[in-house]
């Protein structure tokens, strides 16, 4: 059996109404408008050229070579053991060792070695050039001829000798001045006993 909801007119019915569908709207965000690229510069105009060139001129290099040739230890004029005049200069493009010698010193057998260097390399430009000298305990007094027959009849030495001379000292020959300047190092630039050596390349 249904039971009626009474109305009594000019009342409100007792059963209510539902309340009008409220909706909700979720407003998006407008989108901004995408943002102007700056403008172009334009390149800038070409520069003068300088009145001079900036680029400093090319030096002449020297190659390792070069600087070796012109080095003044091949300008010295000197004088061999029999009194021949003796050109540094031949000696360009050899390796040479200078070896300061003595006849009557303990080191004197070195001559031998000096000469395995000659026979062993001396075709492939290798030069032994041995300076006698008298100022280290008085070991070379010979003179020059018998210098080099000391060494040729014992040792076999077919290397070249100067012509006896100092290697230090104000009377110093000319070569050893300027190899004590090129070797001075913490003993001094003095050459302190026989058979010192050398190596020019």
């Amino acid at each position: 059996m249904l039971l009626g909801v009474s109305h009594v007119e000019g009342t409100r019915p007792l059963v209510k109404e539902p309340p009008p569908l409220i909706q909700w709207r979720v407003r998006q965000p407008t989108p901004s408008p995408p943002p102007t690229p700056p403008p172009k510069q334009a390149p800038p105009a070409s520069l003068p050229p300088p009145p001079f060139s900036q680029t400093p001129p090319p030096r002449n290099r020297q190659t390792p070579e070069t600087s070796r040739a012109q080095s003044p230890f091949y300008s010295f004029k000197l004088k061999d053991v029999d009194g021949k005049p003796y050109d540094m200069g031949q000696l360009k493009g050899k390796v040479v060792l200078v070896v300061h010698t003595a006849t009557a010193c303990g080191l004197t057998p070195q001559f031998s070695g000096l000469q395995a260097l000659v026979s062993d390399y001396g075709r492939k430009g290798f030069v032994v050039l041995g300076q006698p000298c008298n100022q280290f305990g008085a070991q070379n007094p010979e003179n020059d001829a018998a210098t080099k027959r000391h060494a040729v009849s014992n040792f076999g030495f077919t290397g070249t000798l100067l012509a006896k001379a100092d290697v230090n000292g104000p009377d110093a020959s000319p070569l050893f001045e300027w190899l004590r300047s090129e070797t001075s190092g913490l003993l001094g630039s003095d050459f302190k006993w026989n058979f010192s050596k050398v190596r020019i390349d």
